[in-house]
């Protein structure tokens, strides 16, 4: 029964309640009483029990949904490493040596040996400390076995060293987006798009770091350049997916679940966010259907996902 026909009949048993005592009815005045304290304590139910229940029913859902569909890692590798610059005759002995070591510490990072990679750079950076590249691969490295504070160190030298390097920004914004500094994070990957503009990893980065502001017209907006950048991406059509999913926008939000699947065919979370948007539409038949095909695929979802499909897949019987 809606809540405010349940605080009129309260209302309104408390006064007849009232009259009846007045005039001497007690029987009467005893059923308005009970009826008015029985609409009271529904009415307080709803308040303080059904409702809370509710609301944390469905944030949880919202946030199950999430870790599902949203790719929450930044890019961190691609078109983050800098080259050595061409040769030059000019170079010292010890500077030949120091990009020996650093190509040889490239080939390990490219290799994903973050800390062969670091031993490697650190031995370059040893023999020419000027060396800015070394400086900022050896901050992605850092980064990408978990020290931020090392990063975000050798980023700081590498952008001291040579403010135009892009990548160093790049790679300072991931460091700040790490530790949900999202402001400074967004100004280093506007930095690296300035330096750079055709960046499609930092856009990218950029729309993740707005979307934690809950700035979600930025964040739509460079999900696309990233994608005009690169038609590919199939992990800014998730994201972008997602935002819109968010925002209630369930068509478009379709397209770029299926641009994602198009693009990567083991994207099996796509299938479930597809599910979801049908099944906001009204769906259900469809929703079903994409939650069966996800269901088909689930060696590839964690427990804790498999565990929310079939939660999503009872919803609808």
């Amino acid at each position: 029964m809606p809540r405010i026909i349940l605080i009129i009949i309260c209302i309104f048993g408390g006064i007849l309640t009232v009259y009846l005592l007045l005039k001497q009815q007690q029987l009467f005045a005893i059923f308005a009483g009970i009826c008015s304290i029985g609409s009271l304590f529904f009415v307080l139910y709803d308040l303080f029990v059904r409702r809370p229940k509710e609301q944390k029913r469905i944030l949880s859902e919202v946030k199950e949904i999430k870790r599902i569909l949203m790719v929450e890692v930044n890019a961190s590798s691609e078109n983050a490493l800098g080259e050595s610059a061409p040769l030059d005759d000019e170079e010292t002995d010890m500077e030949k040596e120091s990009r020996k070591k650093f190509e040889e510490g490239l080939e390990c990072h490219k290799k994903q040996d973050y800390k062969g990679a670091i031993k490697k750079y650190t031995e370059a950076i040893e023999l020419n400390p000027k060396l800015d590249v070394a400086f900022n691969n050896r901050g992605n490295a850092y980064y990408l076995i978990g020290d931020t504070a090392k990063a975000l160190q050798d980023c700081n030298v590498a952008i001291a060293l040579n403010p135009n390097l892009a990548e160093a920004f790049f790679n300072r914004g991931n460091v700040y987006a790490f530790d949900r500094r999202y402001s400074l994070a967004i100004t280093d990957f506007t930095k690296a798009i300035q330096l750079k503009p055709a960046y499609p990893e930092a856009y990218y980065n950029r729309g993740n770091a707005y979307f934690k502001k809950g700035d979600y017209k930025s964040a739509i907006a460079d999900y696309a350049k990233a994608i005009e950048l690169n038609p590919n991406y199939a992990e800014a059509y998730v994201n972008r997916g997602f935002v819109l999913y968010e925002k209630g926008d369930y068509d478009p939000a379709i397209a770029d679940f299926t641009k994602a699947i198009e693009l990567n065919p083991n994207l099996v979370n796509m299938m479930i966010g597809l599910g979801a948007c049908y099944q906001k539409k009204g769906d259900k038949e469809r929703a079903r259907e994409w939650y069966l095909k996800a269901w088909e695929k689930r060696g590839r979802l964690t427990y804790k996902q498999q565990e929310t499909l079939l939660k999503l897949l009872k919803e609808l019987e």
